[in-house]
Parts: C-alpha cells; sequence; structure tokens
C-alpha cells in the first residue's frame, strides 16, 4: 500500500513529505526496501523518500536500506558522478550506525573528494599563476548542495550549509543555489560574510528572479547594477531591457539604457532601446 501510495507522487511536488506524513505509515526496513526497489530508476524521487524516512521517529536505516540507496544512485556513470559525495555520506552514516554526518568528517570527505576528482582545477590556477581566494572544499561542497537542491531536499541543504558556513567560507557560487523565495535571505548573508556580489552573481539573480516573476526584486537589483556602476555583457543588457519592456517599465529602460551607453556603442545602444521602448508601448496599448 505505501508503495503504491508514493508512486503517484512526483519528486517535483514540493508537498511530497506532507503527503507521506499524511499516509501515516509504519515504516520497516523490508517497506522501505520495496519502496526503493519500485523507484529504482527514480533516482532523485528514491533518494528523497530515503531522506524522510530517516527523519521519522522509532525508524532508522538498516546497512541493507543505505546499500540499496548506494546501488540506486550509482547505477550508472552519470549518477555516480552527480552523487559521488552523497554516497561518502551515506557510507559512513552506514558504517558509524549515526543519522548524520559529524562537520568534520564531512570536510575529510570534501577534502577527498577535491583531490581525488578536482585536481585539474588546482593545477590550472597553479599554471597560470592566479591566486585562488577560496578554500578548495568549497567546490566540492557546491556540488554536494547542488545534488541535494535537485532532489528536491533545500531544505536539508540549508541545514548542511548552517552547520559548514563557519569551516568553509562559501562563494558566489554557493549563494546561486536553493529556493527564490528565500534568495534575499541568502543575498544580505552574503554582505554579511564579505563575500563578493560580483556581476555574474547579479544575472544569476535577476535571471532567477524574473523566472520566478519576482519583477520588483529584479528591478531592484537592476538598479543596484547601475548604481555600483557595473559592466554587463552586451546580451544581458538585451535580456534584461526585453525583460523591462514586456512590464512595461519605461524608467527601468531609461536607467539601464543610460548606464548602458556608457561601455557600448553609444549610437548602437540608443536605437536597440529606442525599439525596446517602442514594443514595450505596444505591449500595453494592446
Amino acid at each position: 500500500m505505501g508503495s503504491s501510495s508514493f508512486s503517484n507522487c512526483n519528486h517535483n511536488d514540493h508537498n511530497l513529505e506532507k503527503t507521506l506524513d499524511q499516509l501515516g505509515l509504519e515504516l520497516t526496513t523490508d517497506l522501505v526496501l520495496k519502496v526503493l526497489g519500485r523507484l529504482h530508476f527514480e533516482e532523485k524521487t528514491s533518494f528523497r523518500f530515503f531522506m524522510w524516512a530517516g527523519h521519522q521517529k522509532n525508524y532508522s536505516h538498516e546497512p541493507c536500506a543505505y546499500n540499496e540507496m548506494i546501488d540506486i544512485l550509482t547505477s550508472t556513470k552519470y549518477k555516480a558522478k552527480q552523487f559521488r559525495i552523497v554516497c561518502d555520506m551515506l557510507d559512513y552514516m552506514k558504517r558509524s550506525n549515526k543519522n548524520v554526518v559529524p562537520v568534520e568528517v564531512l570536510l575529510t570527505i570534501l577534502r577527498n573528494y577535491t583531490e581525488k576528482y578536482l585536481t585539474r582545477v588546482q593545477k590550472f590556477a597553479k599554471k597560470r599563476r592566479i591566486r585562488v581566494k577560496t578554500q578548495p572544499e568549497i567546490n566540492a561542497f557546491n556540488l554536494l548542495l547542488d545534488a541535494l537542491c535537485k532532489c528536491c531536499l533545500a531544505e536539508d541543504a540549508e541545514a548542511l550549509f548552517k552547520r559548514v558556513k563557519n569551516k568553509v567560507k562559501p562563494d558566489a557560487n554557493t549563494y546561486n543555489m536553493g529556493d527564490p523565495d528565500g534568495a534575499f535571505e541568502t543575498w544580505y548573508e552574503m554582505d554579511k560574510r564579505g563575500c563578493a556580489q560580483d556581476v555574474d552573481t547579479y544575472i544569476v539573480m535577476i535571471d532567477g528572479l524574473f523566472g520566478c516573476n519576482k519583477v520588483e526584486d529584479a528591478c531592484f537589483l537592476i538598479e543596484d547594477i547601475v548604481n555600483k556602476g557595473m559592466k554587463l555583457p552586451y546580451q544581458k543588457f538585451d535580456s534584461f531591457l526585453m525583460q523591462l519592456s514586456v512590464i512595461g517599465n519605461i524608467r527601468a529602460i531609461h536607467r539601464l539604457s543610460e548606464h548602458m551607453r556608457t561601455f557600448h556603442n553609444p549610437s548602437m545602444a540608443r536605437r536597440f532601446v529606442q525599439n525596446q521602448k517602442r514594443k514595450s508601448m505596444s505591449v500595453r496599448g494592446r
């Protein structure tokens, strides 16, 4: 009964855990294995169920459940690459009979992963004499957070971030992940922790806000770009102006266009902006 009810849930449904809670299942290792077996080819959904089960009272995963989950996450080369750090964590939890990986152990897992799989980044920086300001472990940690977020485990990713952030300094990529509803909370966290908000960070943030229909927040950050005198790539100027023309924000179009002229060909920029304003007036007149 439990496995069939669960199979009707989509892994993109953010109410999945609530649905599972409402089923009132009495979890056993046999039931968990049965569900994982039915979801063997749906690694994101099965891992989400596995994590939910591990948080339930009167139940803890046995080694066979960990083995099944690891088998699912490593069933192809692509999956093994994406979930390698997750599997190392699961293997530790299985062997130590713990529900949580201690921070120091996680740091060791991240360092080992970095030394084994991310050496190219370090070698490239050394060869080009590039001074790397971030800890090597942050790249592995970002991969771990990305894997959790892709499985809709944003709360678990956030909890992990809060535990590790004082040991491994986050970079811009760390803050570019997660739930857009909490975007500005992490944005201000970047300021507090002295993490530079470069142009790429602004671009990712603004694109995400426009994609979530958070227009006012996106316009606020565009205004911030103008005030800080940041140079956007021409294609991004183009993209943001088109977004502003769709919503009919003439003031923002004018502000961004004036800023645009300081970096790009003034006459070309002027012609483009005039076209965007005409499109905006046309859309609003319909």
